[in-house]
């Protein structure tokens, strides 16, 4: 059954829509707001879901002379080697700068140049505009090293997303997995060795964004993976192409694959994993299922029919980001359970195709967004 009180916070969300104001007031009319969207979940058991869930993440760097280049393929193919994701595509950042929409097609994406973005102000617009909405962003060497122009992030990436500080230069030569500061952390789990070969392209400074956690250090006390104060942001202070490439680059055969997807996942998770994803057959029956959500609070299902960024204007959670713009409502207010868990219900045909994401009241962290089928 459809709840009956409403929390301020997802009272706030329902009315960051572009439909007229009869139509916004979901509080003394919850069933017409659902039946303007065409969208019906009813409410079901909650239950434990802990199947691991597939990732899609994007390379977007300025890496080589063209997609194909072993400086794109090499790590692409050690990600999918580990497993981890649905798919790694690549996006060539030198020759194009993508748009939002795209970007909003991946969980989380890894940055990084060699050469010359094509535009390096509005790579880090748009960049910052997906961290917004929830994307995860990882930046590695040289793209938070180098002091060269149009290699690092402008616009409005800096100073407020960044992680290890940039523009500190990159320092080389032999080194390898130093002091392990936070074994706990998700950005370590299954790391055992790391060498960067007699290259070893690493930061030179080792000063860090104001609220960012260093987790693991090279063995001379550079940075080598850090967690950011936002939760959808990391740094690896590696060059991601092995010494499948060059004999001089970290050695695949130790862990700098698992560097990297440890590093995507956490920021495709907000920074530990607060997940959803969406099921079934639209129109009909549909699962909502998400994992690593506070135990024991209220979230809302937030209906959007595009992805996008939108700002909740007041309320508890004013100043919150949205993954999603267009008709956006709230659907309905479940509990997590042991943070773990899933709701069943059916959608109608307007759903089909429009996105979902999930906002904690109270704490207003959001998830992901995932798109309802069609």
């Amino acid at each position: 059954m459809w709840p009956t009180v409403w929390s301020t916070a997802m009272e706030t969300v329902a009315q960051n829509s572009e439909t007229p104001q009869e139509e916004r007031d979901v509080k003394t009319n919850p069933i017409n707001r659902f039946t303007m969207a065409a969208i019906a979940f009813v409410a079901g058991s909650l239950f434990a879901a802990n199947a691991a869930l597939a990732t899609d993440v994007a390379i977007v760097a300025a890496a080589g002379s063209g997609s194909g280049d072993a400086r794109f393929t090499d790590p692409q193919a050690k990600l999918m080697g580990t497993g981890r994701f649905n798919v790694v595509d690549i996006i060539d950042a030198g020759v194009t700068t993508p748009s939002l929409q795209t970007l909003q097609q991946y969980d989380a994406v890894i940055v990084w140049s060699n050469l010359n973005y094509l535009d390096s102000a509005a790579l880090g617009d748009v960049l910052a505009d997906y961290v917004d909405g929830g994307g995860g962003v990882v930046i590695a060497v040289f793209g938070n090293t180098t002091t060269s122009a149009n290699r690092y992030l402008t616009g409005r990436w800096s100073p407020e997303y960044d992680v290890i500080v940039p523009r500190g230069g990159t320092s080389t030569g032999s080194a390898s997995l130093g002091a392990i500061l936070d074994p706990g952390h998700p950005l370590i789990q299954g790391v055992n060795t790391f060498a960067g070969g007699t290259s070893g392209f690493r930061p030179t400074t080792t000063s860090l964004a104001p609220g960012s956690t260093l987790v693991a250090q090279w063995s001379d006390g550079k940075p080598l993976t850090v967690a950011g104060a936002l939760p959808n942001r990391a740094d690896i202070g590696f060059y991601p192409p092995s010494n499948a490439v060059s004999s001089t680059w970290w050695d695949q055969t130790t862990d700098g694959d698992i560097l990297m997807a440890n590093a995507l996942e956490y920021v495709a998770g907000g920074g530990g994993g607060y997940r959803l994803t969406v099921g079934g057959t639209c129109p009909g029956s549909v699962s909502v299922s998400w994992s690593g959500a506070e135990p024991s609070r209220q979230q809302g299902i937030v209906f959007g029919s595009r992805e996008g960024s939108s700002t909740i204007p007041g309320g508890p959670c004013a100043g919150t980001v949205l993954g999603l713009q267009g008709n956006i409502q709230l659907v309905n207010t479940v509990g997590t359970g042991g943070g773990t868990g899933s709701v069943n219900g059916r959608a109608g045909t307007a759903a089909c195709g429009g996105f979902l994401q999930l906002i904690t009241v109270g704490s207003c962290t959001t998830s992901n967004t995932d798109q309802i089928p069609q």
